[in-house]
């Protein structure tokens, strides 16, 4: 196993080298106009003082780049199982099929944080060395925690994309999986929500709940709040933890285990996949066939709350006869599938109306 990412390690070099020399680019550019000359001034009416907070934040760039890295990476390493000639390739390799999963996500893991390493330390360095209003300790802190969170994002990305046996069932996958668990929470949020007023939290509204369970959630929180306390914005420091904040922790903490979870699944689940599926159906219960109910239902639920309501679910159902056709790859589905089609809907219907009739 150890040979084998050796071997694949300077293979990929000349990826790694092309990834961090953009990285080395975007950081020129963004401290071409160099950083004491660009902050923003406010009135802190507390103090009664005029502040100065630092801009050009490298932390909301270093944010995009692993946004990027973790989404691309996994489609270029695990796209070989997609085709019938590279995955016989790579199976008669004399290894066993989970350790050869595991080099290619280590191989995919190395291929991002190489580049944000190389990104952070020519920042902070670039940093250090002019005049600037940064809290460099922030940008530290910032980093180390940036790791475990883009792992996790990475692993549940690789995870989904893997499960697919095409490269499209693949990229609609992963577009699925960034909105799957923020449907759910909505829905739960919305069935405990009255005239505006979560029943959870009276307080704060529900809205923070579901808004904090995208898939990038955790990189676009940790960069927010990373960029705060780089420059070390007042109001940030001296607040006291809000339901936000909370939210977020949360939120990181959720996708941290879905990342762990994700990877034990690719290594020990993925040794079952046949060569022979390889450009066939993606059939995987990590696909279409829980995905595609999961909004049905939901939307069928949102259906219940317009005025247009029967149109709307109307909508629903064509949307998701659509959906099965790119499953099914052809316009004649299954009937199973109208079952669930059908069942998915008067579902998420049935729900609406008990809310509807409890309110």
């Amino acid at each position: 196993m150890i040979a084998l990412l050796k071997y694949y390690i300077k293979k990929r070099l000349y990826v790694i080298g092309i990834l961090s020399s953009i990285t080395i680019i975007i950081a020129l550019i963004l401290s071409s106009g160099g950083y004491i000359y660009e902050y923003d001034r406010y009135y802190d009416e507390i103090n009664n003082e005029i502040v100065k907070m630092a801009q050009n934040c490298p932390i909301e760039l270093y944010a995009f780049i692993a946004a990027v890295l973790v989404l691309i990476i996994p489609i270029f390493e695990f796209s070989f199982k997609m085709k019938k000639v590279s995955i016989d390739e790579f199976y008669k390799y004399p290894i066993k099929r989970e350790k050869l999963y595991m080099v290619k996500y280590i191989l995919g893991l190395i291929e991002i944080l190489i580049p944000l390493t190389v990104y952070f330390l020519f920042t902070f360095l670039d940093i250090a060395f002019k005049e600037h209003l940064f809290d460099l300790g922030s940008y530290v802190i910032f980093y180390l925690i940036s790791i475990p969170v883009v792992f996790s994002t990475y692993s549940i990305f690789t995870f989904i994309y893997a499960k697919c046996n095409t490269i499209y069932d693949g990229l609609i996958n992963l577009t699925f999986i960034q909105f799957f668990f923020v449907a759910i929470i909505y829905m739960i949020t919305e069935i405990v929500t009255y005239e505006g007023v979560c029943l959870l939290s009276p307080d704060s509204g529900c809205w923070m709940y579901y808004s904090y369970f995208f898939v990038y959630s955790p990189i676009t929180r940790l960069a927010a709040y990373g960029t705060e306390y780089m420059g070390q914005s007042s109001y940030v420091l001296e607040s006291p933890l809000s339901n936000t904040d909370i939210a977020s922790i949360i939120s990181i903490i959720f996708f941290f285990i879905l990342g762990v979870v994700a990877l034990i699944l690719l290594i020990f689940n993925l040794k079952k996949d046949k060569s022979e599926n390889s450009m066939d159906i993606s059939s995987s219960w990590f696909s279409y066939k829980v995905m595609l109910p999961t909004f049905i239902v939901v939307l069928s639920y949102i259906s219940t709350q317009s005025a247009s309501g029967i149109f709307v679910s109307l909508l629903v159902a064509v949307s998701g006869y659509i959906g099965y056709t790119i499953y099914r790859r052809t316009f004649k589905i299954k009937l199973c599938d109208v079952i669930t089609i059908a069942s998915s809907l008067l579902f998420g219907v049935g729900i609406g109306v008990i809310v509807w009739l409890s309110f």
